[in-house]
């Protein structure tokens, strides 16, 4: 049981069904005829009312019966109807014709147009020209003409949960921070790899870096006289060539241009790739 059978054919009585067992749940009335109530109607099975054009009957173990649509009432016609009383059961298949297309709602994070019976907060929806994949009823990646992107809820990015993955990207995110001593830009390591600048400070700029994982990367740029510095956690170290910082110390600069790129290594060191300028390490 499972496929749907097409009526083409103008009969009024046993159809090319010879039985309502025929591997046929669903029908639907592609031609005009003038089915009536009679004990031969489909099959040598009973139909109740009269079907008209487009109609899509379902066998109930005794009749074939009008369906409703996909809101519990009202008409039988159109796919709606269909996906409405389709029970899919092991061995039942949703077959599209070559040439044809099945049309979704565009969904929701909380709603996906294309879910699962077991998880209904997980699967695919559509805004725009875009195609997003969501899981427990947040956004997780979209693919649209910029690419794929992963990211979480509308704060799409090039990480995604709480933990850094290894995802190259083409484009790193810039961040403008003017946080100063009093209330530090605290850097999450989720938000790797980010550039920071210091555009538009008026105090000594401060950022905290997260504990030192291998991989994390994060770049300062000093474009602002005022200064940049950058805090380490208790027992992380930062070397810049042959010069290496005291265990929770820092690197800081004043001078515009100067440029810091540091890579954690492993669990306790970040590494300067690139220095550029005169950051004092303390």
């Amino acid at each position: 049981m499972g496929s749907i059978w097409k009526e083409n054919q103008k009969r009024t009585s046993r159809k090319s069904i010879t039985s309502a067992s025929d591997d046929h749940d669903l029908i639907r009335i592609e031609d005009q005829v003038n089915i009536t109530t009679n004990a031969s109607g489909i099959g040598g099975v009973a139909v109740v009312g009269t079907p008209t054009l487009n109609d899509v009957l379902k066998y109930d173990g005794t009749n074939w019966v009008p369906t409703v649509d996909a809101s519990g009432s009202g008409g039988s016609n159109g796919l709606d109807a269909v996906l409405a009383i389709l029970n899919a059961t092991s061995g039942n298949n949703i077959v599209v014709d070559t040439g044809d297309q099945l049309f979704l709602p565009n969904g929701t994070a909380g709603a996906p147009s294309l879910a699962f019976s077991s998880n209904p907060t997980t699967g695919i929806t559509q805004s725009g020209d875009t195609l997003n994949a969501v899981t427990a009823g947040v956004l997780r990646a979209a693919f649209s003409s910029q690419g794929l992107v992963f990211g979480t809820g509308a704060s799409l990015g090039i990480s995604f949960g709480t933990t850094p993955k290894e995802i190259v990207s083409y484009k790193s995110t810039v961040e403008a921070s003017t946080a100063g001593a009093g209330s530090p830009n605290v850097i999450l390591a989720n938000e790797t790899p980010r550039v920071f600048h210091n555009e538009g400070s008026t105090v000594t700029n401060n950022h905290n870096l997260p504990a030192a994982a291998a991989g994390l990367r994060f770049t300062f740029i000093v474009q602002d006289a005022d200064g940049l510095r950058v805090n380490i956690t208790s027992g992380d170290t930062i070397r810049i060539a042959n010069l290496v910082s005291s265990a929770g110390g820092a690197a800081e600069s004043s001078t515009i241009g100067d440029v810091l790129d540091l890579v954690a290594i492993n669990v306790t060191e970040w590494i300067s790739l690139s220095p550029s300028g005169s950051w004092v390490l303390t």
